[in-house]
């Protein structure tokens, strides 16, 4: 089992600020209908994908996303980013600093004594430099390579859009606090929107929002 690190203590952290910050209005991302084109000659992979949106006052948006690069998981994370880039800008402060694909050991030793072992699970892990230095982990398991990778992906792009949708909440809750001379509130909201911001630089968005 992946020990749990003082990122990943971090990153549940402000996902848990970004939840209640955000309430109902916390997005979820689904990604569904994904076509994958190999060129393997030219080494280039292209996708396409319908991306839906969702809250829990069951508002939804479906976007169709499209994309290429060098692999699936830079095919998808390309296509995400220029996506939703321009709502979320934080997004184009990402890069991924670290990505691999492991099986899991323990999965794998307890299925070869009944089989081969090839439905054991793996776990595609990616690091995130959010353009501040910190690199912010993520990790999904599954039974497929492709799925494990879309899932990594699609979990890193929901994580930095809901948190930069909170940061931009806090502001507003702060100075509606402060309006209100409640210096309680101003401190309690200042201390998370600290928390935040420790994800990626939200400069951009703050001064648009």
């Amino acid at each position: 089992m992946k020990r749990h690190t003082p990122e990943d203590v971090k990153r549940e952290i402000n996902e848990e600020v970004a939840r209640e910050v955000l309430k109902k209005k916390y997005l979820s991302f689904t990604i569904n209908q994904l076509g994958i084109n190999e060129d393997l000659v030219g080494k280039k992979t292209s996708i396409c994908c319908a991306l839906v949106i969702t809250n829990l006052e069951d508002k939804k948006i479906d976007y169709n996303i499209d994309g290429s690069g060098k692999g699936l998981v830079d095919a998808l994370f390309n296509a995400l980013t220029a996506g939703l880039v321009g709502d979320c800008h934080s997004l184009a402060n990402l890069c991924l600093e670290e990505f691999s694909v492991n099986v899991d050991e323990a999965d794998l030793r307890k299925l070869r004594r009944t089989g081969r072992g090839t439905d054991a699970h793996v776990v595609t892990s990616l690091r995130i430099n959010n353009g501040n230095g910190k690199l912010i982990p993520f990790e999904s398991r599954n039974q497929s390579m492709i799925t494990s990778s879309v899932d990594v992906v699609r979990k890193t792009i929901e994580f930095f859009v809901n948190s930069e949708r909170a940061v931009l909440r806090l502001k507003d809750l702060i100075e509606d606090a402060e309006k209100r001379n409640r210096s309680d509130l101003c401190e309690r909201y200042t201390i998370m929107l600290s928390s935040l911001i420790y994800n990626t630089s939200y400069e951009k968005s703050l001064k648009e929002g």
